[in-house]
């Protein structure tokens, strides 16, 4: 959760350059500042979630001492295939 909150402070910081450098442009290119918009927002939220966004490895093992593989939740959907001429599949494999 730290790793999240420094990443998202580091978006934020960026996101302060990006309006700053886009403030002493003289073209409208260079005050193009859309990336903010993007940045701004995903930096804000990494701080002060409660939802770890990352997925690293160490979510992974606290995810799995915590819950036994036989608790996982199954968010598979399984959709049939029916032939184009209207029957039923078999159930032959």
């Amino acid at each position: 959760m730290k790793r999240q909150r420094i990443i998202g402070a580091l978006l934020v910081i960026i996101s302060i350059l990006l309006v700053l450098m886009a403030s002493r442009g003289t073209t409208i290119e260079e005050r193009d500042a859309t990336a903010v918009l993007f940045i701004l927002p995903l930096g804000l939220y990494m701080i002060f979630t409660k939802t770890y966004c990352l997925h690293t490895t160490e979510q992974e093992r606290v995810r799995a001492k915590h819950n036994p593989p036989e608790t996982y939740d199954c968010r598979c959907v399984i959709i049939p295939h029916f032939p184009s001429d209207g029957k039923q599949p078999s159930s032959e494999l």
